[in-house]
């Protein structure tokens, strides 16, 4: 075929699978994989209920080890996972709940502290009846994960830590990464509501972000970023207003903590988690040519650092 005809052929096949996308539920066709993957894992979805609080959760996998996995801010939780469900189900259990105000998970309780998700996790385990997990969290989850391993350090076998928030994050980073984007407030690239900021968000988050048409992201803001949105920026303002409370955390380990990094993350930036690692005798591992998303971007190198970890911990 010449080199004319081959490029219109190239553009008739973009214009055709932009029609498709555009005629589509994007969120349908964004969960498709992962939900294949849950299905495949004999997955179930279930809810649980206290009081003012109900958290969404997926449960699948078979093995001696079960691994609870703690999602970042982005949306639709579980597919931020879904590498994890597919190559790691075959040897342990997973518990993939959505934090509270993420999803289907809710609460009318007006708590936003992430001390507050971590006391859910521990509900959640009670429920289940488990005793003790492996955790692992990404970025916003980091936290959370961090600090359910200090207030509940007896549950945890140890603790794996993806691009993740921590205490040498500060607010006048947040600050900067969004007046590099003629921002006002970080809360306006986290929670996207234009088609620009999703392309924005994208380009920050991923090493080698993908290219969307603007009509898709039109509808990645309506289908995918209209859930809970207040309760999100009161998840982002409790951080800003306590920053000071967290940074004074005293964090004890006397279990083993690992860090997976993508060495290009723009989101919350490398240093912090050299400057965890070295405060609190971390091992850190991290990838190169990946961003914020190292389980997404780099699953086959984060998943061997997860399944080593669990191996030793046997």
């Amino acid at each position: 075929m010449d080199t004319k005809k081959s490029r219109y052929l190239f553009v008739f096949i973009g214009v055709l699978a932009t029609s498709l996308l555009a005629s589509c539920s994007v969120k349908r066709l964004a969960t498709a994989k992962a939900d294949r993957y849950l299905q495949r894992a004999d997955a179930t979805v279930d809810t649980l209920s206290i009081g003012e609080t109900t958290m969404e959760y997926r449960m699948c996998g078979k093995g001696e080890d079960t691994l609870l996995l703690v999602h970042g801010f982005g949306p639709l939780p579980h597919v931020q996972w879904e590498h994890q469900i597919k190559l790691l189900s075959d040897s342990a259990v997973l518990i993939i709940p959505n934090l509270i105000y993420f999803g289907a998970s809710t609460s009318t309780s007006g708590e936003y502290s992430p001390h507050f998700q971590a006391d859910q996790l521990a509900r959640l385990l009670n429920h289940l009846s488990i005793e003790k997990v492996h955790v692992a969290g990404f970025s916003y989850g980091g936290l959370v994960s961090t600090l359910f391993s200090q207030r509940y350090a007896a549950r945890t076998h140890d603790l794996i830590l993806i691009d993740a928030l921590n205490p040498y994050y500060s607010q006048a980073t947040a600050d900067s990464i969004a007046q590099s984007f003629q921002k006002a407030h970080i809360t306006e690239l986290l929670i996207p509501q234009d088609a620009e900021a999703v392309k924005e968000i994208f380009s920050i988050t991923y090493y080698k972000p993908q290219w969307y048409p603007k009509s898709i992201r039109k509808k990645v803001v309506k289908q995918l970023y209209s859930n809970q949105i207040d309760h999100k920026k009161e998840l982002i303002s409790w951080l800003e207003k306590n920053e000071s409370q967290l940074k004074s955390t005293n964090l004890v380990f006397d279990f083993d903590v690992t860090l997976i990094w993508g060495k290009e993350d723009q989101v919350i930036p490398l240093y912090t988690g050299h400057e965890f690692a070295r405060n609190h005798g971390a091992t850190i591992h991290v990838i190169s040519e990946t961003g914020h998303a190292a389980n997404m971007e780099a699953p086959e190198i984060t998943n061997s650092i997860i399944k080593t970890v669990l191996q030793r911990a046997e």
